[in-house]
């Protein structure tokens, strides 16, 4: 019974590892914060240039969808109405990791600046700014976020590793540069309203002070107004936990080693711990316990496994009945969303409501759905379960009769 157990725990952890990576729709990656910043000058909600916003956001969001880089301006009744904005996705995303890192900051910014005329806001995936000033196709190298790793004890070898790497950033082509060598990694881009020229200028004012400023230091950001450079080294870092900041131009210094288990199980699991801070503790029950059901329903189904099937079969037996409680658990849970569905806010358009309010009415249906098909996958499979137990507690009688009759011959 003690092997029994231990190999049904191994393949629940399997299952589990495979269910939470698919599940969970977070990505540290992409939507990490690395800084943001308002404009003291603030807007009335009623007035012209907050409609003008919404528009604008509406439509960085909408085009992220087919590009990695737009802008846009809205020309108002007066000068004080016109709004210009930005949107610029990492060179190597696809367009739709673009497409939900712009959702994610439209509505972050919404949040972190609320009727501010002016906002930058830079993810690890995306960057968006909106202002009444005009700023498109201006340079900007005011130093908007810094931050360096501690010392390497200055290696040598690694340290001109580094130099080489960021020398080949600087050399390179292209608004968005990457290069390495060994363990070191490195990675630059640059605003999509710059002229390569103007790029230039900038990667070179911040490859020179990410070099003067972090020296031997294990990781080093450099961000510009429109532009930034990062490198790495032995992995630790390139997409580190970022700061925050609350305007334009302040600028902070930090030190901090990240370090990375190159384990797969434990990477598996790290994606599942990650379900825990998007899904309610009782979706994540329901969760559980449709993957067990959905284990013992392969371990019962699958062919070649007539010595585990022996013991499992009294195992589930002991189960069904404690596993009824999913039914009205689901029912409950039916009732939840259903009463969520009838006192939804009315966001059925971009145009009804504000950008951040659109997505997350659009993300609350998305986990709604979700959690409809968990309910209806926990259901079903408890009633395969129970069926396929009965069938199978059947055939091992009718091959108990069966061997009977044959010794009596």
């Amino acid at each position: 019974m003690a092997k029994i157990l231990r190999f049904l725990l191994i393949f629940m952890y399997i299952f589990f590892s495979f269910f939470f990576s698919i599940i969970s729709s977070d990505d540290s990656s992409i939507d990490g914060f690395i800084y943001g910043g308002c404009s003291q000058v603030k807007y009335s909600p009623d007035s012209p240039y907050g409609s003008n916003l919404n528009s604008l956001l509406t439509s960085l969001v909408n085009s992220a969808t087919y590009s990695s880089y737009n802008k846009y301006s809205i020309v108002g009744s007066t000068q004080q109405d016109m709004i210009n904005g930005l949107y610029q996705c990492r060179g190597d995303l696809s367009m739709p990791d673009c497409a939900t890192c712009l959702a994610r900051s439209v509505s972050q910014i919404t949040e972190l600046c609320p009727q501010a005329c002016g906002g930058a806001l830079q993810l690890q995936g995306c960057f968006v700014k909106y202002d009444n000033v005009s700023f498109l196709g201006s340079e900007d190298k005011t130093v908007v976020m810094k931050k360096c790793g501690p010392s390497n004890g200055f290696d040598l070898d690694e340290m001109g590793r580094r130099d080489a790497v960021l020398g080949g950033l600087m050399g390179g082509n292209g608004l968005y540069r990457v290069g390495g060598s060994a363990d070191v990694q490195g990675i630059a881009q640059c605003v999509g309203d710059l002229s390569m020229a103007q790029c230039q200028d900038c990667l070179s004012e911040a490859i020179g002070r990410l070099r003067k400023e972090c020296g031997g230091g294990v990781y080093g950001d450099m961000f510009l107004g429109k532009c930034y450079a990062r490198y790495t080294t032995k992995g630790t870092h390139l997409y580190a936990k970022p700061n925050h900041h609350d305007s334009h131009g302040e600028t902070a210094t930090h030190g901090a080693i990240s370090i990375s288990l190159a384990v797969n199980v434990l990477a598996h699991s790290e994606r599942g711990l990650q379900l825990f801070t998007s899904m309610a503790l009782e979706w994540v029950v329901l969760g559980y316990a449709a993957g067990a059901e959905a284990i013992m329903l392969l371990l019962l189904t699958v062919p070649g496994l007539d010595p585990l099937r022996k013991g499992l079969i009294a195992v589930t037996r002991n189960l069904l009945k404690p596993f009824l409680s999913i039914v009205p658990f689901c029912l409950f849970l039916l009732m939840d969303i259903y009463w969520k569905y009838e006192n939804r806010p009315t966001c059925e358009s971009s145009d009804s409501c504000s950008p951040s309010e659109y997505l997350r009415h659009q993300k609350s249906i998305m986990k709604s759905q979700r959690n409809a098909l968990l309910i209806a996958c926990a259901l079903v499979f408890y009633w395969l379960l129970y069926s396929v137990t009965g069938l199978v507690v059947k055939v091992e009688q009718l091959n108990k009769r069966v061997e009977k009759l044959k010794a009596s011959d």
